[in-house]
């Protein structure tokens, strides 16, 4: 069974909302097979250690750098990536350990089996 994931992961120190980044993860066969991607201005990249973002607000480039230096660390965490693999889709999922939100946007599984 295959699986593309779509999370909207939000950082809850930042009450506007203007912090967020868009991920997909898609798991085929098994042992299983996992692509880690995000969005950026509507293309899809693999290597999430460049994650940028430009901000000419002084403060909002403070706090992406506050969000990146907690979102790395969320994403490689194998418990949390346990949690996003079995939350559904419309789930959200609140982390205070890392100060996320985590919003499942949409879940496409493929049965793969024939």
């Amino acid at each position: 069974m295959d699986k593309i994931a779509e999370y909207q992961i939000l950082d809850m120190q930042n009450p506007e909302n203007k912090i967020s980044v868009t991920i997909k993860i898609t798991t085929i066969g098994f042992p299983v097979d996992e692509k880690l991607e995000y969005e950026q201005e509507g293309e899809w990249y693999e290597d999430i250690t460049k994650i940028s973002r430009t901000y000419e607000d002084l403060d909002l480039k403070d706090e992406w750098e506050s969000f990146q230096s907690r979102l790395l660390p969320f994403l490689s965490d194998g418990n949390l990536r346990i949690i996003l693999d079995i939350i559904d889709e419309n789930d959200t999922y609140y982390n205070d350990k890392y100060k996320l939100k985590t919003d499942v946007l949409s879940v496409e599984i493929k049965d793969t089996q024939q």
